[in-house]
């Protein structure tokens, strides 16, 4: 809802009552993410993986942070992290030989190709990877089909950092308003 202060703060409040729990850690690293601090983010996420080296929602989390703040060495090697654990070693290797030959946009374009392939596709996903891409047109049309199958990771699409870039457009405008998240 755009309410980043009083996340940081629930999210706080909530790991004061379970220091120990890696998921409120990550949903405090998370709220950081949304509200555009991200270097607290980053300490976040590190403090998270700290607790739990394996919970990809960090590594996920943590490369995302990274390239917001166009880290992108750091970011390749939490998608390479995220990979592995996934068990996908292969991929991990793409991740790495893509940024070597041509720099970050490879990367990404090696994540959509990902995304892309297998029997169920999250649109969403995709249209988060053609955002961060640049590439407003092909983010619009995904962002209409998660919306056309009620895809539940769109429901953060008002503040997500991901899709900063569209916030302008009309087709992502239009996407908000029928979505009708409160005021």
């Amino acid at each position: 809802m755009g309410r980043f202060d009083d996340s940081i703060a629930e999210a706080k409040r909530a790991q004061e009552l379970d220091p120990l729990s890696v998921a409120i850690s990550g949903s405090v690293a998370d709220a950081y993410y949304f509200a555009r601090k991200y270097d607290q983010a980053i300490q976040a996420y590190k403090a998270t993986l700290k607790m739990d080296p394996n919970f990809i929602a960090a590594h996920i989390g943590l490369a995302l942070s990274y390239e917001q703040k166009k880290m992108y060495p750091e970011a390749v090697v939490e998608w390479q992290a995220m990979a592995q654990l996934y068990r996908v070693p292969a991929g991990a290797s793409l991740l790495g030989e893509a940024y070597k030959s041509s720099g970050y946009p490879a990367v990404l374009q090696t994540l959509l190709d990902g995304s892309l392939k297998g029997q169920s596709v999250d649109p969403a996903q995709v249209a988060s990877v053609y955002a961060r891409m640049g590439k407003k047109n092909e983010a619009l049309t995904w962002l209409e089909k998660a919306y056309a199958e009620r895809s539940g990771r769109i429901v953060r699409l008002r503040s997500d950092p991901k899709f900063d870039s569209l916030r302008s457009e009309p087709g992502f405008v239009s996407i908000i308003r029928r979505m009708n998240f409160p005021d």
